[in-house]
């Protein structure tokens, strides 16, 4: 986890990095998806030849062109992380919202809260988030899911391809 956020594991990267000599922390700035998309532009890095020093100079450029959203739907870590206030945390339970979360050079924020039920919910994000998607490359699409069934990750995957 980037540095900024809650809960980092930046700092225990760093630490360990310290006992080897050829390894360098980057802190990605991101979570989930925006990690792999930050780590796909390094590597595109490494394909054009770039040295290791090379490509931590130009990290920054990478890190700062990937921005990323997500729908929660537990928004607990969110208010453990302090994104959330207890009020809108607790609006969030009474009213059964779900969080769209949006980041950027560590930078989280809750965007907009969508009303469930749950398919209802994921069919809004990804029909808001798709709808002008000329500015996504949709050569490659990270889709990070945690802890839902098969069924669920189908349903994702063919509301992306409508």
């Amino acid at each position: 986890m980037p540095e900024g956020i809650a809960g980092s594991s930046y700092q225990a990267a760093v630490e360990a990095a310290k006992t080897f000599d050829s390894v360098t922390v980057i802190d990605g700035k991101h979570i989930a998806g925006g990690i792999g998309q930050v780590l796909i532009g390094l590597s595109e890095d490494l394909d054009k030849g770039m040295n290791s020093s090379e490509i931590v100079t130009d990290s920054e450029r990478v890190i700062s062109s990937v921005c990323g959203s997500l729908i929660s739907e537990n928004p607990s870590f969110l208010r453990a992380g302090g994104q959330l206030s207890r009020n809108s945390f607790n609006t969030t339970r009474a009213f059964g919202l779900f969080p769209v979360i949006y980041n950027k050079n560590s930078r989280m924020r809750v965007l907009k809260m969508i009303p469930g039920p749950r398919h209802r919910a994921w069919h809004k994000y990804i029909k808001n988030n798709f709808k002008n998607n000329s500015h996504i490359d949709t050569t490659l699409l990270l889709v990070p899911v945690v802890d839902i069934s098969f069924e669920d990750k189908d349903y994702i995957r063919s509301e992306i391809e409508k």
